[in-house]
């Protein structure tokens, strides 16, 4: 069966998820890609936003979560993500999210540490 999909890529947010004190009280950018699996969208015909998954709307809770949250790991801020696409938004049967932390507090030289999750409704529900 073919499988239509949205993509969220490199949306930046500054959050305060992280183990260290200073972590939590200067906050710094993540990078979050999205991977929505939505089997056939049925706005590809209709053209109506009704019909799909508001992407704009998914951007905007992943917002919340990355600003407002106060995890110590990057992999439960990873899982609170996934949960909240697949609690609210029925369309979606399942969904990839990867979150990538550029400042990670390592010494050496790297584009990003991350974390990437791949979780299903019935994972969730």
């Amino acid at each position: 069966m073919a499988e239509d999909k949205i993509l969220l890529t490199g949306m930046v947010f500054c959050g305060h998820t992280g183990v260290f004190p200073f972590e939590k009280k200067e906050g710094q950018d993540f990078v979050v890609d999205l991977e929505l699996r939505l089997g056939r969208i049925p706005a590809c015909l209709s053209d109506n936003l009704e019909d799909t998954v508001d992407y704009g709307a998914v951007f905007n809770e992943t917002r919340e979560i990355v600003e407002h949250g106060t995890d110590d790991l990057i992999e439960r801020l990873a899982e609170r993500i996934a949960r909240r696409v697949l609690q609210g938004h029925p369309r979606v049967g399942s969904v990839a999210v990867t979150v990538k932390k550029p400042m990670a507090p390592v010494e050496g030289r790297f584009s990003h540490m991350a974390v990437s999750i791949e979780r299903t409704r019935e994972d969730v529900l």
